[in-house]
């Protein structure tokens, strides 16, 4: 897949998981599980951030970035 289109699909999703993120104003809330939800948002945003730095800047960018995936949702 060419790197425009990847820039495309990259900035569509990340654009949807700020639309889900954003009602969370108040932080406190954002570590809070909701009812019928498995993880809280911030949890999911830190396995977001965890699963870019590892797949796209560790394997395109040569960040030498290591995922630690059982601390991403240990908070």
């Amino acid at each position: 897949m060419p790197i425009e289109s990847l820039k495309i699909l990259f900035n569509r999703d990340l654009n949807k998981s700020k639309i889900e993120i954003e009602p969370n104003q108040n932080e406190s809330d954002s570590w809070k599980i909701q009812k019928g939800k498995a993880n809280s948002v911030g949890n999911l945003c830190l396995n977001l951030v965890e699963k870019l730095n590892t797949y796209i800047g560790a394997k395109f960018w040569k960040t030498g970035h290591i995922r630690n995936k059982a601390l991403e949702f240990s908070f």
